[in-house]
């Protein structure tokens, strides 16, 4: 799955698969072909093959997935030429989930939200309970960045890589600043993997912006940097900062 193709090729259905087949091989990869981290699977592999699955079985996030999946075999196949059509299809990357096309989803199980421009900072989705609140890109003065751009804060959270998923991974941060957080784990994820984030100041939806293979006490560890997409803080007061009077 290295190469990354398209969501249907990953479950290996049809692009006018019902939702019947779509849920029944996702349960085959994950539990009779053992694809699932828990049985043997590969993490990374197993993250792709739930974001899948998340998308394809949600109607709306699944027609917004079939509309940018047409124009880019339209602009494609547009560039080649006869007989080389159908060879380009069927081996063509998935296009990058571009999450400003899905703003009336949830960015993490993508529900339908229906809250359209009245999402308020204490939204959450009704099903998997993320914050739907856009996070805000902080920009800092040249003379704060060293102070407050990133503080070493050790944070146990809360890690969902997939959904639905019972049980979380808990892990801790290694440092937290405005719009995101590094954390070390022994879960290897991948870069643009979206993942939520539950703690005692903050919860979040992140994307995974890169990745670091440390080895710690012969154990094989991941530091993974995450940027905040939606953000709901518990507390404001003492979160990020604090100021001597």
């Amino acid at each position: 799955m290295k190469n990354r193709k398209n969501y249907y090729q990953i479950l290996h259905v049809q692009n006018d698969a019902p939702e019947e087949v779509i849920r029944s091989c996702y349960r085959t990869m994950m539990q009779k072909l053992k694809m699932h981290p828990d049985l043997g699977g590969d993490q990374e592999d197993a993250a792709l093959i739930n974001q899948a699955y998340a998308v394809l079985i949600n109607p709306s996030a699944r027609a917004k997935y079939d509309a940018i999946l047409s124009r880019v075999n339209t602009t494609s196949e547009n560039k080649s030429g006869g007989n080389q059509k159908q060879t380009q299809k069927s081996n063509r990357p998935a296009p990058n989930l571009n999450l400003n096309d899905y703003k009336e989803n949830c960015l993490f199980c993508f529900t339908l939200h229906k809250l359209g421009k009245t999402i308020k900072p204490e939204s959450f989705c009704v099903n998997c309970k993320s914050p739907l609140f856009p996070a805000k890109k902080q920009r800092l003065e040249k003379r704060d960045q060293r102070s407050i751009l990133r503080i070493g804060k050790q944070w146990p959270i809360k890690l969902y890589t997939q959904w639905p998923q019972s049980t979380p991974h808990s892990v801790e941060t290694q440092d937290v600043s405005l719009n995101g957080m590094q954390i070390l784990t022994t879960i290897r994820m991948y870069e643009g993997q979206i993942v939520k984030i539950c703690g005692e100041s903050l919860d979040s939806v992140a994307r995974v912006v890169n990745q670091q293979f440390q080895l710690k006490d012969d154990i094989n560890y991941w530091r993974v940097g995450l940027e905040y997409i939606t953000l709901y803080i518990h507390s404001n007061y003492g979160t990020f900062l604090c100021i001597d009077i």
